[in-house]
């Protein structure tokens, strides 16, 4: 009896808008009157159509049709009916009303009932838009999981457009959780997809997606000049769909770039779309956001107070605010840059940072710190200003390149490529000497009655190789040796500079702050420090404290704070596998490595991977610097560091392999015998 009231009731709320043409008003009249004289799968139908009437209609109380639709669907047993519109439903909360979190209410609700709904293409629809709703919600490590199950449905019916869709949105959300070697490579294939189905409208939404990525890690002009190729097929084409987004994200990147008036040029062309008759996207409020914070920036003092006005208008209208944080962010630049009210600008910014923190917004974080180190700068606060500014600094120098990762990837590429063709080579070579042995058969043939000199001669050769060998195994056992008496001094004398100079230099220092020359003190502490930095070369204590694997790792990051090269590492726990007396050559190998890559290779990214397979361990050293002839550096090995490098790995039974070329960068294989 309820879900007949509430049909009845929304059909009056419905037939008394007002402002409504007539022709939309006399639709609705005729199929609220059959509605009224129907019953089941004729009332569905019905309703189904008025569902469709409203949807994309302003002020026409769409939600609440659709909620009576879902009900009355439920009622006569309609899942697939109800499925379908609550998923129209997810979509409207989400990416028309801005109230992602009422999206999300049905989407849980869907997920609750376990309905027994069968059609593919609409469940792929349904994770979608709950993918959507969870991302917009702020919890964007969820909504992956629901864009999985989205991709997962749609390639069960080979639905390549939303198996890409799915994609596209699940890039957005590792862009924003800082995955961003993942999103450019989802991005990247998703593009490919749209080219193939000659889908122009979905290759610009996605080339959209990868310009905002570029701004994200500050790649601007890459962004910039996608950005703007984009603009230009949309003004083209007039598709505001896409024209609005790509507008306001340009203004955000001539805001970084501080181009001031382009950003508002960008923010007034998106502003005159989105007031255009029959434009209906959830993105106009942001940019109503945007235009107060650029006029407020800028002592636009007129045009930021009646931007304010309109905004609050609107506001008035809705249930929930929409993109609260822009909103928010917004009205803080507007008290600190109009109005001066400095403490009310404090509060909204305050509130924004802590939104944007349990929204997994890494950008949005780091502006917000940018905003409150100036805010508490105007208030006099000086410890929170430096305390915001450092955060801020910390959390920008945290941020991945872009470009380093994309360097990263052609590396690799063309390391893999070049593997190839080496191998290929390689093959050549193997028939070339094949030939040449059957040659030689055919001499053996022909010259077979020098065979007892040869016989003789094979004689004294197996007796001189018999010879180098032996004098090759003692000058590697020699070598060990020295290898070990010199990692054995290192231990002692690392110790004693620990326990002994090490315990003095601190009561120096102490003594030194209790006297109060300055001077004397910063002297004291740096040899200490030198000191500490000597022992820790000599023989790194954080193998016995954190393990093999740890250590490899603070290597890592100790070389990448002391460099310019941008450093990725994938170590796996090898701990287990490897001896304790084996670990520290092992991790000698490894310092060796990078100590040359500092010295000599101009890399300006680099990777180190360790992996466990099923014998063996596998390290990999890549760096794209200058690179180096291979034969320059294995056949004549003439530096100590070289040769150690090469005798520790026959302690460990490890083969080297190192691949290089000039101006390709270097690559080291190391596989240890488990």
């Amino acid at each position: 009896m309820m879900r007949k009231s509430l049909i009845v009731y929304l059909l009056f709320v419905v037939t008394n808008l007002p402002g409504q043409e007539k022709p939309l008003q006399s639709t609705i009249k005729s199929l609220k009157e059959r509605i009224q004289l129907s019953s089941k799968a004729k009332k569905l139908a019905l309703l189904d159509s008025l569902c469709k009437v409203t949807q994309f209609q302003r002020n026409l109380n769409y939600d609440s049709i659709a909620e009576a639709a879902v009900a009355y669907a439920f009622e006569l047993d309609s899942a697939k009916f109800a499925v379908r519109h609550m998923s129209n439903l997810i979509f409207y909360y989400t990416n028309r009303a801005g109230n992602p979190q009422e999206g999300m209410r049905i989407f849980n609700d869907f997920l609750e009932k376990k309905l027994n709904v069968s059609d593919s293409k609409l469940l792929a629809q349904m994770y979608t838009d709950g993918g959507d709703s969870y991302y917009f919600s702020g919890k964007r490590k969820e909504s992956i999981d629901f864009y999985d199950k989205a991709e997962q449905f749609a390639l069960s019916i080979q639905d390549s457009l939303r198996y890409a869709l799915a994609r596209r949105y699940k890039a957005g959300a590792h862009s924003d959780l800082g995955d961003y070697v993942t999103a450019f490579k989802l991005l990247t294939e998703v593009v490919d997809i749209f080219n193939r189905r000659k889908d122009t409208m979905n290759v610009i939404s996605t080339r959209l997606s990868i310009a905002t990525l570029y701004n994200k890690i500050g790649f601007l002009e890459e962004s910039k000049k996608e950005r703007e190729e984009i603009i230009a097929i949309g003004r083209r084409i007039h598709h505001h769909e896409s024209l609005v987004p790509n507008l306001f994200n340009a203004s955000l990147e001539e805001d970084q770039l501080g181009n001031q008036k382009a950003r508002i040029k960008h923010l007034n062309e998106a502003y005159q779309h989105i007031i255009e008759p029959g434009f209906n996207s959830g993105i106009a409020p942001v940019i109503r956001y945007g235009l107060l914070s650029a006029y407020s920036e800028n002592d636009s003092l007129v045009k930021a107070k009646n931007i304010l006005q309109i905004i609050k208008k609107d506001l008035a209208k809705r249930k929930v605010i929409p993109y609260e944080d822009f909103y928010r962010l917004a009205l803080s630049d507007y008290y600190y840059y109009v109005t001066k009210e400095y403490k009310k600008s404090l509060v909204e910014a305050k509130w924004v940072l802590a939104y944007r923190k349990t929204r997994y917004s890494i950008m949005g974080v780091n502006n917000a710190n940018k905003r409150l180190s100036k805010i508490y700068q105007a208030l006099g606060d000086s410890n929170n200003s430096y305390k915001h500014y450092v955060d801020y600094i910390t959390l920008k120098d945290s941020v991945n390149s872009v470009q380093k990762t994309q360097a990263l990837t052609y590396y690799q590429t063309l390391y893999e490529t070049e593997k190839r063709d080496a191998k290929i080579a390689e093959q050549e070579s193997k028939i070339t000497l094949l030939d040449q042995q059957n040659k030689e058969k055919q001499g053996w043939m022909l010259f077979g009655g020098i065979g007892l000199l040869t016989l003789f001669t094979i004689v004294y050769l197996y007796r001189l190789s018999i010879y180098a060998k032996r004098k090759e195994e003692l000058q590697q056992d020699f070598t060990k040796n020295l290898i070990k008496e010199r990692e054995n001094e290192r231990i002692h004398l690392a110790r004693e500079l620990h326990d002994s100079i090490g315990q003095k230099m601190m009561l120096l220092t102490k003594k030194t702050k209790s006297v109060g020359d300055d001077s004397m003190q910063d002297l004291a502490k740096n040899t200490l420090d030198e000191l500490r930095e000597i022992s820790r070369e000599l023989y790194p204590a954080v193998l016995e404290r954190l393990g093999l694997s740890k250590s490899i790792e603070a290597l890592i990051d100790e070389v990448d704070r002391k460099s310019k090269i941008f450093f990725t590492h994938e170590i796996e726990n090898i701990d287990e596998d490897i001896t304790k007396e084996s670990a520290i050559h092992v991790y000698r190998l490894i310092q060796e490595a990078l100590s040359n890559m500092l010295q000599h290779s101009k890399a300006k990214a680099a990777s180190i991977t360790i992996k466990k397979e099923t014998a063996t361990i596998k390290a990999v050293i890549k760096d794209n610097g200058v690179g180096f002839t291979v034969p320059d550096i294995t056949s004549e090995v003439t530096s100590f560091g070289i040769k150690t490098f090469f005798e520790r790995a026959k302690i460990l039974n490890a083969t080297v392999h190192i691949d290089s070329k000039i101006n390709n960068g270097t690559v080291i294989d190391l596989v240890l015998p488990i």
